[in-house]
């Protein structure tokens, strides 16, 4: 796509350096300027109001260049079809006007594009501050104060909620055997392979190392035994592709209860540890829930 925009605008510039090279006359000049100005803006515009993740901010740059667009339309037009003198340095009022406003929309959206550029830096920060930059799923410390959020609603709500404390099995011998990249990649194969098997508003964040925790709001003790032994399946049978297909498992611990005053993710961890530890001596690759103990 780049390819193609660039070739469109070398071809614009030869097609008005070819126009003033050939004499034409000065109205037809503008109009080849402003219509071919106004062309190359269509495309960037078009991608800004396209954009599916686009800002209030992203939208309004793309109306101030839009009404750009149609002044320039409207010049070249003109150029063509009026006696107005259309020239640079003329200072008839119509020219006066018309650049005014196009020099107000041309600033007011290259402004935009500074605010847009903070927007976005200010957008990756957060991300950098929210999410653990191995895995992209919730850090630590996120994970624990939008849990805070979701058992209070669930809470208001009288709903239950369940708690998963997931381990991968022997991840030590994995660094060990195959090294720390290949840790790594196993990792994100864990959270990539987990985040499909999750409801949007499922919390699912990287406690530290490799324990990761789950919190499934409305989920019942049915409900998460059924999503605890469904995540064990599933890692259980995939692999990660690194030189060779290497198998792991993971052990969980879980825990549903509808919430309290006294309900903290303190209180929920502590029992899905030993919900975990329950599994870990059972042999690991299976789910026990904190009930049993």
């Amino acid at each position: 796509m780049f390819a193609a925009y660039t070739a469109l605008l070398i071809c614009c510039i030869a097609v008005f350096i070819g126009a003033t090279a050939y004499g034409f006359p000065e109205n037809v000049r503008i109009t080849f300027a402003s219509s071919i100005t106004a062309l190359l803006m269509i495309f960037p515009v078009y991608k800004l109001f396209t954009d599916q993740k686009a800002s209030t901010l992203q939208k309004v740059i793309a109306a101030l260049y839009s009404l750009t667009i149609l002044f320039l339309i409207f010049r070249a037009v003109a150029a063509l079809t009026t006696d107005l003198d259309m020239n640079l340095a003329s200072t008839s009022i119509f020219n006066t006007w018309l650049f005014l406003l196009l020099y107000i929309v041309m600033l007011a959206g290259s402004t935009g594009f500074i605010l847009l550029d903070k927007e976005k830096q200010d957008l990756e920060l957060l991300k950098a501050a929210s999410f653990d930059g191995l895995t992209n799923i919730l850090n630590r410390k996120t994970f624990i104060s939008r849990s805070k959020e979701l058992i209070s609603l669930c809470l208001r709500k009288q709903e239950k909620i369940s708690f998963l404390l997931i381990d991968i099995d022997d991840f030590k011998k994995i660094n060990d055997k195959y090294g720390h990249f290949v840790g790594d990649a196993v990792l994100q194969d864990f959270a990539d392979t987990l985040k499909k098997q999750l409801r949007d508003y499922d919390l699912f964040g990287r406690y530290g190392g490799e324990e990761f925790a789950i919190l499934l709001p409305g989920a019942d003790e049915k409900a998460v035994q059924e999503v605890a032994e469904r995540l064990r399946s599933t890692i259980e049978n995939s692999s990660v592709d690194a030189g060779s297909n290497i198998k792991y498992t993971i052990s969980v611990g879980f825990f549903s209860i509808l919430p309290g005053e006294e309900t903290d993710i303190d209180m929920l961890y502590k029992l899905c540890d030993q919900a975990l530890y329950l599994a870990k001596s059972q042999g690991k690759n299976c789910c026990r829930s904190a009930a049993e103990i």
